[in-house]
């Protein structure tokens, strides 16, 4: 019996499992982004209404800066410190090997959504902030150290 007569049943059942990981990831990246969240920002605090210009100017001239991809990158690299970072892709897959390059990369420059246990770090390329979903109250009070040795701030956002 030749091998073209041999069901491909394995490899539906590989492409199942794959898929139903991805379902998974989807549906955990689904419930942190509805958890608690904190910024993690050059500025202290939710800016008022009424400094939307300052804020503006002040983004003009630091978004997108070698400066302020570094503080977000030292961040992330500090904190692999003490814990495995995954960044999950738009498809769904998640790394587990993710490196140096990987991070001087993308930070800064892609949308990254970075789990960290069970929690999630998404860093936007149009924001100057990176937002911290869910942490323990270790994690943040690692997260805490880590910005304050890069000049940044942790602080709650509320929901708006």
């Amino acid at each position: 019996m030749g091998t073209e007569n041999r069901p491909l049943f394995p490899l539906h059942v590989v492409h199942l499992k794959r898929i139903r990981e991805k379902v998974r990831i989807m549906d955990k990246l689904e419930r942190l982004l509805e958890a608690p969240c904190f910024i993690l920002d050059i500025l202290p605090g939710r800016v008022p209404r009424r400094k939307a210009k300052e804020y503006a100017e002040l983004e003009k001239e630091y978004l997108h800066t070698e400066e302020l991809e570094k503080k977000f990158f030292n961040v992330l690299m500090k904190l692999r410190c003490y814990y495995d970072l995954k960044i999950v892709l738009p498809d769904g897959e998640e790394t587990d090997d993710i490196t140096v390059a990987d991070l001087k990369e993308s930070v800064g420059r892609k949308y990254l959504q970075i789990l960290v246990e069970d929690s999630l770090i998404v860093s936007d390329p149009d924001d100057m902030y990176m937002s911290l979903f869910n942490p323990s109250d270790e994690m943040l009070e690692i997260i805490n150290g880590i910005t304050a040795s890069e000049g940044m701030c942790v602080w709650e956002s509320t929901k708006m």
